[in-house]
């Protein structure tokens, strides 16, 4: 009973945590380069994820599940250690007092509404993290453990690999597409031909399909964050990252839990002809919502 409490307790940590984090990297005091530092957090959440994963393995391999609760321990010990002293945040007083020269008064931001196409974001990274949950999860018991394994975890960390490249040249990435609309939609295009690589089922296929699921969806995380954060004001970015991760959390919830039940009951065919359905509707939305960012930043006076 205590294992499941604490158990409870860790699932809690991270919903609670993430938005924190994401808020804090988008408001950094000084700092000229928002899309850089979401840039930097969305890559530590890949390395962070694969990192738990070999820690999974090395527990399994080991015969030890203890292995994976202290290495967990000894990383949050070490993750507090490292925010002993955070960064201060723009949205903070300043630290120093005011001066009898300082007249000049911040510019108020003025709140955006919610209803609007931009929170098409919000459904479209779900539905697409859903698809890539789905693809992770059910592709094993697919294609049998006898050819998993250590060929399935190459597959998959290579296409971890790839995110983390893209999540940190995601700023260069849009200004080579001329724009994140542009950028956008080719990372929507490759989601859905990874997709259907991983559904063409060749050993081949698999390793493009997977690579370019995982490099698009890592892609399409990295830039829609700095893209909500850009358009609604200062004051909303908490609700903004707490969307945020309610919407990943919703498709990893989806992906992990209906759609495998799903998986069991109807099998593979009926399970990626509705993740390809989401593939090209989460594609559209945070296309959508791309676009409608765009068009607002070159009307500010307008908003």
């Amino acid at each position: 009973m205590p294992y499941f409490a604490l158990r409870g307790l860790q699932v809690l940590l991270l919903p609670l945590l993430i938005p924190a984090v994401i808020t804090g990297s988008s408001n950094i005091q000084g700092s000229d380069n928002r899309a850089r530092d979401l840039a930097f957090y969305t890559a530590g959440t890949i390395v962070g994820g694969v990192g738990g994963r070999l820690i999974a393995v090395g527990s399994v391999t080991f015969e030890h599940w203890q292995i994976g609760s202290l290495a967990i321990t000894a990383m949050l010990l070490f993750s507090a250690w490292l925010l002993r002293d955070p960064p201060e945040l723009a949205s903070e007083i300043p630290r120093r007092p005011a001066t009898a020269g300082d007249t000049a008064t911040a510019p108020v931001e003025q709140k955006k509404s919610w209803w609007c196409q931009v929170t098409l974001s919000y459904p479209g990274l779900a539905l697409a993290f859903g698809v890539l949950t789905t693809v992770l999860t059910c592709l094993p018991f697919e294609i049998g453990y006898k050819r998993g394994g250590a060929l399935m975890l190459a597959i998959v960390y290579g296409g971890y690999a790839v995110g983390i490249a893209t999540s940190l040249g995601a700023p260069a990435i849009t200004r080579i597409s001329r724009g994140l609309p542009n950028a956008t939609l080719v990372a929507a295009i490759l989601f859905v031909i990874g997709l259907c690589g991983v559904i063409q089922g060749s050993f081949l296929a698999l390793v493009i399909g997977v690579v370019l699921l995982c490099g698009s969806m890592v892609f399409q995380q990295a830039t829609q964050i700095v893209l909500l954060n850009d358009y609604f004001a200062r004051s909303q970015s908490g609700t903004v990252s707490a969307l945020f991760v309610a919407a990943v959390f919703a498709g990893g919830t989806v992906g992990s839990s209906v759609m495998v039940s799903l998986y069991e009951w109807a099998g593979w065919g009926v399970v990626m002809g509705i993740c390809l359905v989401f593939a090209v509707v989460a594609g559209y939305c945070v296309y959508v919502a791309a676009r409608r960012q765009a068009q607002a930043a070159r009307m500010p006076a307008t908003q």
